[in-house]
C-alpha cells in the first residue's frame, strides 16, 4: 500500500493492529488498521487509510480520512473525507473538504467569510462561526 503522504518521520498502525488507549506524539501518522480510544499528534498529520477502523478523539494538524472514523475530531489545519469514506462526530477545523460519495454526520465547528453575493446589501462583512 502506498504511503507517498508520509514523512521519513512517521509512523504506521498497519491492517491487522488494533490499538486500544492513547497514541501520542509528533510526526505524521498513518493508520490502516484499528484504533479505539484517543490519537493525538502535537506536529504533524494523521492519514486514516481506506481499511481503518478508528473509533477515538482525534487531534492533529491536518486529518485525511480515506476509511471510517468516529469521535470528535479537532485538525488545526484541513479535515479532508475521501470519496467512500466516513466520518461521525464533532469536527474543529479550518478547512473542511468532502469528496463526493464521502459521508459526514455530526457538528462543523469553522469560521470562514460569507461569499459577498450572501451579504445583505449594506451590512458590514460577517463572520460565520
Amino acid at each position: 500500500m502506498a504511503r507517498s503522504n508520509l514523512s521519513a518521520e512517521g509512523a504506521f498502525i498497519g491492517a491487522s493492529t488494533r490499538v486500544r488507549g492513547r497514541v501520542n506524539g509528533s510526526g505524521d501518522l498513518r493508520v490502516d488498521g484499528r484504533v479505539d480510544g484517543e490519537i493525538v499528534l502535537s506536529q504533524g498529520d494523521l492519514t486514516l487509510g481506506e481499511l481503518a477502523q478508528v473509533d477515538a478523539t482525534v487531534r492533529a494538524d491536518n486529518i485525511h480520512v480515506l476509511g471510517r472514523l468516529e469521535g470528535d475530531v479537532q485538525a488545526t489545519g484541513r479535515l479532508s473525507v475521501g470519496a467512500g469514506a466516513s466520518v461521525r462526530g464533532n469536527v474543529r477545523a479550518n478547512s473542511l473538504t468532502l469528496e463526493d460519495g464521502a459521508n459526514f454526520s455530526g457538528q462543523l465547528e469553522a469560521e470562514f467569510d460569507l461569499p459577498s453575493e450572501l451579504m445583505k446589501p449594506g451590512s458590514a462583512p460577517a463572520r460565520k462561526k
